[in-house]
């Protein structure tokens, strides 16, 4: 099969890490060849050395390398567009993540492409164009979800009335060159827990350092590691100052060494607002360490509740984001709730309750290993790469 993906490489997170691996998986295990039309030219440097070694080409048809083409005359324009299809001599095309967009579709139609959508969370947002939104469907294939989550966002919110294929997502075991760690209660540091992700509210950082505060004035010895960056680092790190845990909080920056990161973690927590899925979790999971969710969206496809971790039920509405001394992004304005089966307001975890579940898992050696090892099982089988890379091929396959 030969396909040409429409993707954002500007940035670099779970959208972009699943890319990447889908480019090497579908090649090795199934003969793809791959083929990426940029969505702008730019590429995170972290995204460079893999696209070069999995896709066979990716550039822009507005850009000949780094040199942006006139608009006049649009000839120029439309011949390198006319030379990257025929570059990739595709006959499927995939737009990742982003359903208005209708130039992208009709282009791949015009040039004898089978349109798909994958969705990823974009269905989440709310500035989409409903009439827009409905014409991108009507000439959409078939849509690719990675939770069932994703899909009822899609069903509930946007009336998606296409065929939508369920391949959950999955973290390949080839991200690790060490045997994952079964873990234990720590002796001689403090127990640390760790949360990664772009520092904004919904993720839900704002609670882990507030769920450190309440640990420690309960007693506990504990340490949070933060990895990633954002424009509410600024703004955690005054929350931490004033809260005095400033000394237990280690914000970690872009780590690229995310099994180190995982690995030193005793217990990952993942207090996000909202998550079409929770890569961070499963690539936690693989390197055996329990995890503490939201019950929210496709979180709780990923952990699974007193197995291989918590989820916890969001019971404080988004206004008391301001004892947390944050504000929600505005475009974050509704989530899935997986036990109602509807679209709701999004909540959040009362740090509160978030300590306790820390606490409980930081004073039970053998819940721990427990959690623990069942995470390790978990993504080697039900939430491995190679499972979902044939669910998609099953998917692709039946266009």
């Amino acid at each position: 099969m030969r396909l040409l993906h429409h993707m954002n490489l500007t940035l670099f997170g779970g959208l972009q890490t699943h890319f990447l691996r889908f480019l090497e998986y579908s090649a090795r295990r199934h003969g793809y060849d791959n083929s990426v039309w940029l969505e702008q030219p730019a590429i995170h440097h972290a995204a460079r050395a893999p696209l070069r070694g999995h896709a066979r080409w990716a550039g822009h048809p507005r850009y000949h390398g780094r040199v942006k083409l006139p608009g006049w005359p649009a000839a120029l324009r439309r011949r390198r567009e006319q030379r990257m299809f025929a570059r990739a001599a595709a006959d499927t095309g995939i737009i990742w993540d982003g359903f208005n967009r209708l130039r992208i579709v009709r282009a791949f139609a015009a040039h004898g492409l089978r349109p798909v959508y994958w969705e990823h969370g974009a269905s989440w947002y709310s500035h989409h164009d409903p009439d827009k939104t409905g014409a991108f469907f009507d000439e959409i294939d078939t849509v690719l979800c990675n939770s069932h989550a994703a899909r009822r966002m899609l069903q509930l919110r946007w009336g998606c009335e296409r065929p939508i294929a369920l391949c959950l997502n999955g973290v390949a075991a080839s991200e690790r060159s060490r045997a994952p760690r079964v873990r234990d209660l720590p002796v001689g540091r403090p127990f640390r827990i760790g949360t990664a992700g772009h520092l904004r509210t919904y993720k839900g950082a704002h609670i882990a350092i507030k769920a450190v505060h309440e640990l420690v004035r309960r007693g506990h010895d504990v340490e949070l590691w933060i990895a990633g960056t954002g424009p509410k680092e600024a703004e955690m790190r005054a929350f931490c100052r004033r809260l005095g845990v400033a000394e237990r909080v280690r914000f970690c920056g872009f780590v690229a060494d995310m099994q180190g990161f995982y690995d030193a973690l005793d217990c990952y927590l993942h207090p996000a607002m909202r998550e079409a899925f929770g890569l961070v979790c499963a690539e936690a999971a693989l390197a055996g360490c329990p995890v503490i969710a939201t019950r929210v969206d496709g979180l709780p496809e990923v952990v699974q509740h007193e197995r291989t971790g918590l989820c916890i039920e969001p019971t404080c509405d988004s206004a008391a984001l301001a004892d947390l001394e944050t504000a929600l992004e505005p475009r974050v304005d509704c989530v899935y709730d997986p036990i109602a089966d509807r679209i709701a307001a999004p909540r959040f975890i009362d740090p509160a309750d978030l300590a306790e579940a820390v606490a409980a898992l930081a004073g039970d050696g053998d819940r721990l290993a427990r959690f623990s090892a069942n995470a390790i099982a978990d993504a080697a089988g039900r939430l491995s790469y190679t499972r979902h890379m044939d669910d998609v091929h099953v998917a692709l396959g039946s266009i």
